[in-house]
């Protein structure tokens, strides 16, 4: 094993008289490829030289495993309510969608609080559990949603060397069948047809909508640059930042479809405008009635779109 302190060497000469420089160490344990070097902070030998015996010490019970690293040592004793808000952060900075990262927040927020979990030892797959038995409230998708945010944070510590294991990983989401808040049902051919034909200036929406699976977010997303209309094989492009999943997507579009929207977004349209008003739920609904279509049938479905 290799372990001393020294003085960087200065060779450059300045004008002004230099302060003290800081004593730096240097150690190699038996294993290692190359030799650490870190700075000691300090310009007093003796004290490098007990700084360092230090350092040494806690990396060669580290590689022997008496005690975990530091970087699990330091989480250990950050508060939880702390890595949430760093992962948080990090999936800001990363461009998640403001809807996920706010879910994420609030989600974790609430079991930080109602499980108490003050530091990570506190968190365990009983008292999660425990939680997730008392919620009467909450659907079996809303109970699988907690965990999912949840476990994505203990899965980020993980990958950063700041937990051993996901104490989480082995909970098993709720069987959502059959236990549907409520059930929907997609329309027919022919309510397609019927609410296609009174739709007038939401008819461009509702098609693309129909031949496309665009979301109303998504579709509320786009832009007169989404749309390439004027060629052979017109499609929409769905931006990453805008898609549920975080992925880019290309729709090639039907000859309808491009015939419908080419009426509405000309060639030269300018490419930030938007090419519509998105309805308000009302407006659909009422669509929707006049279409003679049920909003809810005799089973208790409600119309899927």
């Amino acid at each position: 094993m290799i372990q001393f302190v020294y003085l960087p060497n200065r060779k450059k000469v300045v004008k002004f008289k230099r302060s003290k420089e800081n004593y730096r160490g240097r150690y190699k344990l038996d294993g290692q490829k190359k030799p650490t070097d870190i700075s000691l902070y300090t310009t007093d030998k003796r004290v490098a030289e007990q700084k360092l015996e230090k350092i040494v010490q806690e990396a060669q019970q580290e590689q022997a495993g008496i005690i975990a690293p530091k970087e699990m040592r330091d989480a250990a004793g950050t508060p939880v309510a702390e890595h949430l808000a760093n992962f948080v952060a990090d999936l800001k900075t990363k461009g998640r969608a403001k809807k996920h990262y706010s879910l994420t927040q609030s989600r974790g927020e609430r079991l930080i609080d109602e499980c108490s979990w003050q530091h990570l030892k506190d968190i365990t797959s009983h008292s999660f559990l425990s939680w997730r038995a008392k919620q009467k409230k909450l659907s079996a998708k809303s109970l699988n949603e907690y965990l999912i945010a949840i476990n994505s944070m203990l899965n980020w510590l993980q990958k950063h060397n700041c937990i051993l294991a996901n104490p989480l990983a082995n909970v098993e989401k709720v069987s959502t069948v059959g236990k549907e808040t409520f059930k929907r049902r997609a329309l027919t051919d022919d309510e397609v047809k019927r609410l296609l034909e009174v739709s007038e200036a939401r008819r461009p929406i509702y098609l693309t909508a129909l031949l496309t699976g665009l979301r109303r977010k998504e579709i509320n997303s786009l832009v007169c640059a989404d749309f390439s209309l004027y060629t052979d094989k017109p499609t929409i492009s769905l931006r990453a930042e805008n898609a549920k999943n975080d992925k880019a997507a290309v729709f090639q579009l039907r000859a309808d479809l491009a015939s419908e929207l080419r009426k509405i977004i000309p060639a030269n349209a300018k490419p930030t405008s938007k090419p519509w008003k998105m309805p308000r739920s009302e407006a659909v609904k009422r669509d929707l009635i006049r279409a003679g279509i049920e909003l809810e049938d005799a089973r208790g479905r409600r119309v899927d779109f």
